[in-house]
């Protein structure tokens, strides 16, 4: 945003579609979940910063073009009616030139602006907001990296962390946040990646927990062991 257009910026929409939905930034007045056509949503994106490193980059979302999802390998199928839920978000014109640079600085690791309308209902032809800013991390982002697999991202996840916390969270967070905006919302990519998140998980849980009864039961006296044996 150039030094003219924050000092006359006027209030303005937009749509948040990861962190954004359950971390907004200040100020916002109004709030509609809802969603945008035309596009699907992925973790084909690198984070060097919020949920990982530039040693041990993260990953989180972005936005791909359905035309040109279609040109990647994808095991999640999302069909033409699936749409890209999230929460759009009205910042008033007092806050309109604070909010606007600390969005651009939160989205600045691989993301550039772009405008789109956003909709309340499935059925509806009219957008709710004609013009709703929107981030998006382009197949020309050196931090792109689509199609790999669950468990490469699910492992990547588990194993990365940035300055906002451990990238599984993310995961965690935008799938539970996800179920909540409306039954319309599907998304077999986020959903797929959630149910293998949470048995990876529970398997550790469950190998933590057995570690912690055998590392309890070898650091018993042998005197109280052979009596528990007898």
């Amino acid at each position: 945003m150039t030094k003219e257009e924050t000092e006359n910026a006027d209030a303005f929409w937009f749509f948040g579609y990861g962190s954004l939905i359950w971390s907004p930034p200040p100020y916002y007045d109004k709030s509609i979940p809802c969603f945008i056509r035309g596009y699907v949503r992925r973790f084909w994106m690198k984070s060097e910063d919020h949920r990982g490193t530039p040693e041990k980059p993260g990953r989180v979302l972005t936005l791909i073009p359905k035309d040109e999802w279609k040109q990647f390998s994808d095991w999640a199928h999302t069909p033409d009616e699936e749409t890209c839920w999230g929460m759009a978000y009205r910042i008033p014109a007092v806050h309109a030139k604070y909010v606007r640079e600390y969005l651009d600085e939160r989205e600045i690791n691989g993301y550039t602006p772009h405008f789109m309308p956003v909709y309340t209902h499935i059925t509806n032809e009219k957008p709710t907001v004609d013009q709703c800013l929107v981030y998006v991390g382009t197949s020309r982002s050196p931090q792109f990296c689509p199609s790999e697999s669950v468990d490469k991202l699910i492992s990547v996840m588990l194993s990365s962390r940035g300055k906002s916390g451990p990238n599984i969270d993310y995961l965690l967070k935008l799938a539970e946040s996800l179920t909540h905006l409306s039954p319309e919302m599907k998304d077999t990519h986020v959903i797929t990646l959630y149910n293998r998140a949470c048995q990876i998980l529970k398997c550790q849980e469950q190998k933590e927990q057995l570690d912690s009864e055998n590392r309890a039961e070898i650091d018993k006296p042998l005197e109280q062991q052979s009596v528990e044996q007898s």
